[in-house]
């Protein structure tokens, strides 16, 4: 099989071959991102520097946020993805972002671990006090020997011949981690290998379960407010880095402005008032702290965003002080941000 490179080599003005091998190095690199940020999250669980932002979320949108970031990968797979939720909202006291990780990670391994054309069934309940949700999937199941092992790291099941995937083993290890975090369990369950497998998640509930009053607002238009969330800056002096982010994001839908400074950044972010902004710390002629209070000052509103290899407990309080929302460690996945920037506009939303 020809590497997306060899593919790219040997196109010679084919726009047709060019645009599929563009495509397959943006999933390669997507992935590639995706396994560098566990393991990091891995060293970072080990020496304790995984702070949980908990809050009252509603569980249907963290399993809509994870169904649109997962939506390229299911897609590759042509797999067939059935979903079941309460049609009455159910609150758990979760860090979104977190419980969202953690989900996506079982989806993940439920559709590479399973052959093409699949069938996958995420459905959500209440049972016995908590919410629970299940992953199940019509893949190549685990065996006895396997079960008990699967959520150690760095442990998978042998491949079938037709399910040949990348993979470190560290995904689902990750997940128990970060569901335990939350007070939480994880657990698996599989009728034996070519029998599909069976992941079950548990989260406490919030202790209220109706949703607050809130006072009648202006009718705005749905539309509008979603195409306002869309509009993002990327800020960062590594012009590589800004411009692959701000390619990836526009794929995504987002209308994106890429500045290579935190002068030019914040000069940038006054003409075109975007949202959201995912800013850079170490940067030489204005850094991120910098730009942060003064975007602060001139947006209030603005989302921002701290991309960076910054990583201390210590970092992410500076990174508050200065105005922050929200702060990420480099590498960040592509659906790691989008999670976010969707599950801060819908609490925003449901705030006003």
């Amino acid at each position: 099989m020809l590497s997306s490179l060899e593919l790219l080599n040997g196109a010679e003005g084919d726009a047709k071959s060019v645009e599929v091998a563009r495509r397959a190095m943006e999933r390669q690199f997507a992935h590639l991102m995706r396994l560098v940020d566990d393991l990091l999250d891995i060293e970072r669980l080990s020496h304790g520097k995984i702070t949980l932002r908990k809050e009252r979320v509603p569980l249907g949108s963290v399993i809509e946020a994870v169904l649109e970031g997962s939506r390229s990968l299911l897609a590759v797979y042509n797999h067939t993805v059935t979903t079941a939720v309460p049609e009455t909202a159910v609150y758990v006291i979760a860090d979104p972002v977190r419980l969202a990780q953690v989900v996506t990670n079982v989806l993940h391994n439920a559709a590479k671990f399973t052959p093409s054309r699949g069938k996958i069934e995420l459905s959500a309940a209440v049972e016995d006090g908590q919410a629970v949700v299940r992953v199940g999937d019509t893949g190549q199941g685990m065996s006895e020997e396997i079960l008990p092992l699967i959520f150690d790291y760095f442990v998978q099941e042998e491949p079938s011949s037709e399910a040949q995937r990348l993979g470190l083993g560290v995904g689902l290890a990750l997940a128990r981690q970060l569901i335990e975090l939350h007070g939480g369990t994880i657990e698996a369950s599989s009728g034996g290998r070519g029998k599909g497998s069976q992941f079950t998640i548990r989260v406490p509930l919030a202790s209220e379960q109706t949703a607050p009053q809130q006072a009648a607002a202006p009718a705005v238009s749905p539309m509008a407010a979603s195409a306002a969330a869309k509009t993002l800056l990327v800020i960062d002096d590594e012009h590589d880095v800004a411009d692959l982010t701000a390619s990836l994001l526009q794929r995504s839908g987002f209308q994106v402005w890429a500045a290579y400074g935190g002068n030019s950044g914040v000069e940038m972010a006054l003409e075109h008032r975007p949202a959201v902004a995912l800013v850079d710390i170490a940067m030489p002629d204005l850094d991120g702290y910098q730009v942060a209070r003064r975007l602060r000052q001139s947006l209030p509103d603005i989302l921002l965003i701290a991309i960076t290899g910054l990583a201390q407990e210590s970092d992410r309080k500076r990174a508050h002080e200065a105005g922050f929302n929200y702060h990420l460690t480099k590498p960040a996945a592509i659906n790691q941000i989008e999670e976010l920037i969707s599950n801060h506009f819908k609490v925003q939303d449901g705030k006003k």
